[in-house]
C-alpha cells in the first residue's frame, strides 16, 4: 500500500495562500468523494466515478486513495468482481479522512 497522504503536495498547496485554498479543496474533495462512494456502492457508473475520484485524490496528494481507485478502475476494465475493490476504496477513504482531520 502506498503512503496515505503526500505531505509535500499538501504543503505546496497550503503555501499558495493562508490555507483557505487547501480547506476549500479538501471540502470539495470530501463532497465529491462521498458522492462517488455512494454511486460506486450502488454499481452506478463505477469506472467513471473511480476515475474522477482518482484524479482529485492524486491532485491533493492522497496517494493511497488514488491507488485504490486505480485498482478499481483496472478491475472494471478487466470485468472482475468489483465488490472487494469498492470496499477497498471505502476503507482507504475512511483512513484518509481520519488522517486529514489531524492536519
Amino acid at each position: 500500500m502506498s503512503i496515505l497522504i503526500d505531505s509535500t503536495v499538501m504543503s505546496e498547496i497550503a503555501s499558495l495562500d493562508d490555507g483557505a485554498l487547501m480547506n476549500e479543496l479538501v471540502a470539495i474533495h470530501r463532497r465529491d468523494a462521498l458522492i462517488a462512494l455512494r454511486a460506486m456502492e450502488q454499481n452506478d457508473e463505477i469506472r467513471r466515478w473511480a476515475h474522477k475520484l482518482k484524479g482529485s485524490s492524486a491532485t491533493l496528494g492522497l496517494c493511497a486513495l488514488a491507488d485504490a481507485c486505480q485498482s478499481l478502475e483496472d478491475a472494471c476494465k478487466a470485468g472482475r468482481d468489483l465488490g472487494p475493490f469498492v470496499h477497498a476504496v471505502r476503507r482507504t477513504y475512511e483512513a484518509t479522512e481520519l488522517e486529514l482531520k489531524t492536519l
